[in-house]
C-alpha cells in the first residue's frame, strides 16, 4: 500500500494523471470488485500491486508481472514497460519477467480477466525473501518513481490519461 500511494503521488504531481485507487487504507476490497471499479471509471490501465509468497525457499526472489493467459499485446506492452523501468532504475533487482494466467495454471486472476483495459498484477518481490523485503523497504521511492515513469510512458505512447 505504501508503494501504491507513492506511485499515485508521483503520477498526480509529475504527470497530471488522474489516479483512481481501489483502496487507500488496509480495508479489504473483494477481488471481483477491483476490476469493476476500474471499468466503472473507464480507466485506461489497471495496475494491481502485490507481494509474492513462496513457502519453504527464501532463495526465490524478484519481481514479475502477471497478465491474462490470452497474452494480448497491450497487456504484454504494459507489463513489459513496468518491468523494464524497474530493472533500469534498480539493476541489482531480479526481473522474473511477464507471466500469463495464474501461478497454479488454473483460471485467470480477476484483475486481468475482468478488466476492460490493459492490466497486470505487479508482484514486487517475495515476502518470504529477506533480500526482497529489504530491497522494497530500502528502495520504495525509487520503485515508485520508476513505476510512475513507466505508466506515464505507456499512457503517452498509447494516448491515455487515467489509471486505476
Amino acid at each position: 500500500l505504501k508503494l501504491t500511494l507513492a506511485i499515485g503521488k508521483y503520477l498526480e504531481k509529475k504527470s497530471n494523471i488522474q489516479v483512481v485507487y481501489t483502496r487507500t487504507d488496509d480495508t479489504f476490497i473483494e477481488v471481483d470488485d477491483r476490476p469493476t471499479i476500474a471499468n466503472n471509471c473507464n480507466a485506461d490501465v489497471f495496475l494491481s500491486i502485490h507481494r509474492n509468497f513462496y513457502e519453504g525457499d527464501q532463495e526465490v526472489k524478484g519481481f514479475e508481472a502477471w497478465i491474462e493467459s490470452t497474452e494480448k499485446q497491450e497487456d504484454i506492452d504494459f507489463a513489459s514497460c513496468l518491468l523494464d523501468s524497474i530493472e533500469t532504475a534498480l539493476p541489482e533487482s531480479t526481473n522474473r519477467g511477464v507471466r500469463s494466467g495464474t501461478i497454479d495454471g488454473y483460471g485467470e486472476y480477476a484483475v486481468n480477466s475482468q478488466s476492460n483495459m490493459p492490466s497486470c498484477i505487479l508482484e514486487m518481490g517475495f515476502l518470504t525473501s529477506n533480500l526482497d523485503n529489504s530491497f522494497v523497504d530500502q528502495h520504495t521511492n525509487e520503485l515508485a518513481k520508476a513505476i510512475s515513469e513507466a505508466i506515464t510512458t505507456y499512457l503517452t505512447t498509447h494516448q491515455s490519461n487515467n489509471i486505476t
